[in-house]
């Protein structure tokens, strides 16, 4: 039954694009007449748009760089550090006791 109502909308769904794409497909020659031609862009506003653009690019990710570097100087690098001296403990367990509490302790259970 569900694979029947998969097939069914598939279906439609081909139907409605060919139906959408009909009408983009059939122009009129009159209607044809009436559109003025479009202007070729001039390449140099063309390439000023561009720079514009990716000005805007960098500046945007200067910006998102410089706010993650100074929160991460602020709030992450000292509970980062801390947790890392604790857990670069280079001794090995003795017993079944102390190998059970450092798992616990290194996988934060």
């Amino acid at each position: 039954m569900l694979k029947n109502k998969k097939v069914i909308l598939f279906c439609t769904a081909l139907l409605v694009l060919y139906g959408l794409s009909l009408n983009s497909g059939i122009c009129v020659e009159d209607i044809a007449q009436h559109i003025p031609d479009a202007q070729p862009s001039e390449l140099h506003s063309t390439i000023f748009k561009f720079l514009k653009v990716m000005g805007g690019v960098a500046v945007s990710s200067v910006i998102i760089f410089s706010g993650l570097w100074i929160y991460n100087k602020l709030f992450v690098r000292n509970s980062v550090t801390e947790n890392i001296e604790e857990q670069n403990s280079l001794c090995t367990p003795r017993s079944v006791d102390s190998a059970i509490a450092f798992f616990i302790k290194r996988n934060k259970l």
